[in-house]
């Protein structure tokens, strides 16, 4: 919806969605996606065993996509995640996990910063075979808690028919 803060984080360019067999033009993130993170907890300083998982379906974005000969090159994109509806599924006992959710929303200012936005820069495929994996290093810029910060994401995909299905890890951040 054009009223959704969300998706006014990631404003899409005047590019009409794909639709056809070739995967050229804009893919949108679709209705179901999910972002989130995993960390590793500690309590006091101390390491713990425990790897807190967040997850939100509140994830907007584009990707800007060329193809030719064969060749599937990703040519700009972004995506935009509503920080203040990350929401932990994990479980430990003793541990209230709503509380390490405002926590969370605190350490990250998302009163004030309600978006971390990805902002994606060329990167080209190695296969565009259907059903066929796909995996590419994709490097991008991170917006987080008001900051611009250079990263790289680890995307694994593959095309169906029309539709590309993808994950994406982040690793360890610097």
């Amino acid at each position: 919806s054009p009223h959704d803060l969300l998706f006014a984080a990631c404003s899409q360019p005047g590019t009409p969605p794909a639709s056809t067999p070739n995967p050229a033009g804009m893919w949108v993130v679709q209705p179901g996606s999910q972002a989130g993170y995993r960390a590793r907890e500690k309590f006091d300083r101390l390491p713990s065993p425990n790897v807190a998982v967040a997850r939100t379906d509140r994830v907007g974005g584009w990707l800007l996509v060329d193809a030719d000969a064969g060749s599937v090159t990703i040519t700009s994109g972004c995506v935009a995640v509503e920080l203040a509806t990350l929401h932990s599924i994990d479980q430990l006992p003793g541990l209230h996990t709503a509380d390490r959710d405002q926590a969370v929303r605190d350490f990250l200012n998302t009163n004030l910063h309600p978006f971390a936005v990805f902002t994606v820069n060329a990167a080209r495929l190695t296969s565009t075979s259907p059903a066929t994996p796909i995996h590419v290093r994709v490097p991008d810029g991170l917006e987080l808690n008001g900051h611009g910060w250079p990263a790289a994401f680890d995307v694994f995909a593959y095309l169906a028919g029309t539709r590309l299905d993808a994950a994406v890890d982040r690793g360890a951040m610097s």
